[in-house]
Protein backbone atom coordinates (compact mmCIF):
# COMPACT_ATOMS: atom_id res chain seq x y z
CA UNK A 1 0.00 0.00 0.00
CA UNK A 2 2.74 2.61 1.03
CA UNK A 3 4.49 1.40 -2.11
CA UNK A 4 1.89 2.34 -4.30
CA UNK A 5 2.01 5.71 -3.16
CA UNK A 6 5.79 6.52 -3.62
CA UNK A 7 5.48 5.34 -6.95
CA UNK A 8 2.29 6.83 -7.43
CA UNK A 9 -0.05 3.90 -8.40
CA UNK A 10 -2.12 5.21 -5.60
CA UNK A 11 -3.29 8.48 -5.98
CA UNK A 12 -3.77 10.79 -2.53
CA UNK A 13 -6.31 13.42 -4.21
CA UNK A 14 -9.52 11.81 -4.17
CA UNK A 15 -9.10 11.77 -0.13
CA UNK A 16 -7.72 14.96 -0.40
CA UNK A 17 -10.94 16.08 -2.15
CA UNK A 18 -13.30 14.47 0.10
CA UNK A 19 -11.79 16.31 3.37
CA UNK A 20 -12.23 19.63 1.44
CA UNK A 21 -15.44 18.63 0.68
CA UNK A 22 -16.50 18.12 4.41
CA UNK A 23 -14.78 21.43 5.47
CA UNK A 24 -16.69 22.86 2.54
CA UNK A 25 -20.36 21.92 4.13
CA UNK A 26 -18.98 22.34 7.72
CA UNK A 27 -18.28 26.29 6.54
CA UNK A 28 -21.09 26.33 4.53
CA UNK A 29 -23.72 25.42 7.66
CA UNK A 30 -21.56 27.34 10.00
CA UNK A 31 -21.79 30.98 7.81
CA UNK A 32 -25.40 30.02 7.05
CA UNK A 33 -26.47 29.46 10.53
CA UNK A 34 -24.82 33.09 11.28
CA UNK A 35 -26.16 34.62 8.74
CA UNK A 36 -29.30 33.86 9.63
CA UNK A 37 -28.55 35.08 13.51
CA UNK A 38 -27.21 37.91 13.18
CA UNK A 39 -28.08 39.11 9.50
CA UNK A 40 -31.18 38.06 7.20
CA UNK A 41 -32.38 34.67 7.63
CA UNK A 42 -33.77 33.86 4.01
CA UNK A 43 -29.99 35.33 3.35
CA UNK A 44 -28.71 32.60 5.47
CA UNK A 45 -30.69 30.26 4.39
CA UNK A 46 -29.91 30.81 0.43
CA UNK A 47 -25.67 30.61 1.21
CA UNK A 48 -26.72 27.35 3.22
CA UNK A 49 -28.29 25.92 0.43
CA UNK A 50 -26.47 27.05 -2.34
CA UNK A 51 -23.00 26.49 -0.48
CA UNK A 52 -23.49 22.68 -0.14
CA UNK A 53 -24.64 22.47 -4.00
CA UNK A 54 -21.77 23.97 -4.96
CA UNK A 55 -18.89 22.55 -2.51
CA UNK A 56 -20.44 18.78 -3.34
CA UNK A 57 -20.64 19.43 -7.43
CA UNK A 58 -17.09 21.31 -7.36
CA UNK A 59 -15.39 18.17 -5.48
CA UNK A 60 -17.23 15.84 -8.03
CA UNK A 61 -16.18 17.79 -11.18
CA UNK A 62 -12.35 17.03 -9.32
CA UNK A 63 -13.41 13.30 -8.67
CA UNK A 64 -14.68 12.70 -12.30
CA UNK A 65 -11.12 13.44 -13.37
CA UNK A 66 -9.41 11.07 -11.31
CA UNK A 67 -12.07 8.14 -12.13
CA UNK A 68 -11.40 9.10 -15.87
CA UNK A 69 -7.89 8.10 -15.26
CA UNK A 70 -8.80 5.51 -13.38
CA UNK A 71 -11.15 3.82 -16.20
CA UNK A 72 -8.31 4.76 -18.70
CA UNK A 73 -5.82 3.03 -16.39
CA UNK A 74 -8.34 0.06 -16.72
CA UNK A 75 -8.57 -0.17 -20.19
CA UNK A 76 -5.12 0.21 -21.07
CA UNK A 77 -4.18 -2.76 -18.94
CA UNK A 78 -6.84 -4.65 -20.34
CA UNK A 79 -5.89 -4.07 -24.04
CA UNK A 80 -1.90 -5.20 -23.37
CA UNK A 81 -3.38 -9.02 -22.56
Amino acid sequence: MFKDFLLFRKLLSPVLIQFIFWLGVFYSLFSGVYTMIYMSFFSGLWFLIIGIIFSRVFCEVLLLLFRINDNLTEINANTKK
